[in-house]
């Protein structure tokens, strides 16, 4: 019975720092994806 409080103070914990690190991962594929994008415009500007 001891472990459900802490499991579940883990998973609170936890919770933060995932949507945290899901956000910032989410602006790094964004980020990337314009990175490509602008890449294959220039490339395609310059034929």
């Amino acid at each position: 019975m001891d472990r459900y409080p802490r499991s579940d103070s883990i998973v609170q914990g936890r919770t933060g720092l995932q949507t945290y690190m899901a956000q910032v991962y989410g602006w790094m594929t964004v980020g990337l994806l314009l990175t490509a994008f602008i890449a294959c415009l220039q490339r395609i500007l310059r034929q």
